[in-house]
């Protein structure tokens, strides 16, 4: 009897593909996902609600959340992820070398070339302000300019909130709120006009982009009160601590577990 009944069971489907990249684990998901949907084995993409994407490493989840096919109505993330793996963190840490590295140029202060081709390639900058990048980018190889003095900063709020020279730590706190806080705006903005956007495919990848500048904005906030009283400390050191600082930090995702395609961690699995 027993014998019978094992026989009857539905056995488990498991395959095994090999894939040398985490980029290329990513792009293979969206595969998966829409050969599922193709076959018609997730009945309703809207929904998915009987799939599951598990993630042996963090890392993956903004990799596999860029490549999930535009099918996918519902995304339901449960898992941590680290705050100096994020894109913003990604972006402050190239304001930090720019900082770093003020030149002089003609009396006038100017920013390494290579260090600002770096934030005007960064995505959070091509989402924002990409016709006025590419602008002042064209302007750096036009003129093979080694260092890009203030003045020739395009007119742009966000280039010229980032563009703007730092040379007292303590004024770093309220500089680097005021570019999260309009990158914020920005993905708000963008979130609820509904414009389709290459480098945001749907909302959720901008609920969770808004996500990591709200934490990293509290980090930033958490760092000024920590230091309110010192008083001799360089821009370098400052930003040597707001590192360590974000690398501490794990942004806990909780959704709608009844809701959507399912993306967690190992652990998560367990509950």
């Amino acid at each position: 009897h027993d014998l019978e009944s094992s026989e009857n069971e539905i056995k488990s489907k498991i395959e095994l593909i090999g894939v040398p990249s985490g980029v290329g684990q990513a792009k293979h998901v969206s595969r998966i996902l829409s050969n599922l949907i193709d076959n018609s084995e997730i009945g309703n993409p809207n929904e998915a609600i009987n799939t599951a994407i598990v993630l042996p490493d963090e890392n993956l989840l903004l990799p596999v959340l860029y490549s999930i096919p535009n099918e996918i109505g519902k995304i339901n993330v449960t898992m941590g992820y680290s705050l100096s793996h994020s894109s913003v963190a990604g972006l402050v840490e190239h304001i930090s070398l720019l900082q770093q590295n003020l030149r002089k140029w003609n009396n006038e202060i100017a920013f390494y070339h290579r260090f600002v081709k770096a934030i005007l390639n960064h995505p959070l900058i091509i989402l924002s302000a990409k016709k006025e990048a590419d602008e002042l980018k064209e302007h750096i190889i036009k003129y093979n300019r080694v260092v890009v003095p203030v003045s020739e900063i395009i007119d742009n709020p966000l280039l010229r909130l980032i563009f703007t020279p730092i040379t007292v730590w303590k004024d770093i706190t309220s500089y680097l709120h005021e570019i999260l806080s309009f990158l914020y705006n920005i993905l708000t903005e963008i979130n609820y006009s509904g414009e389709a956007v290459e480098e945001k495919r749907n909302s959720n990848n901008s609920d969770l982009e808004r996500e990591f500048i709200v934490q990293y904005y509290k980090t930033i906030t958490s760092l000024g009160d920590r230091l309110g009283d010192v008083t001799a400390m360089s821009v370098d050191t400052y930003f040597r601590l707001l590192r360590k600082l974000a690398r501490g930090i794990s942004v806990p995702f909780s959704g709608e577990p009844l809701s959507g395609l399912q993306v967690m961690g190992v652990l998560e699995t367990r509950t």
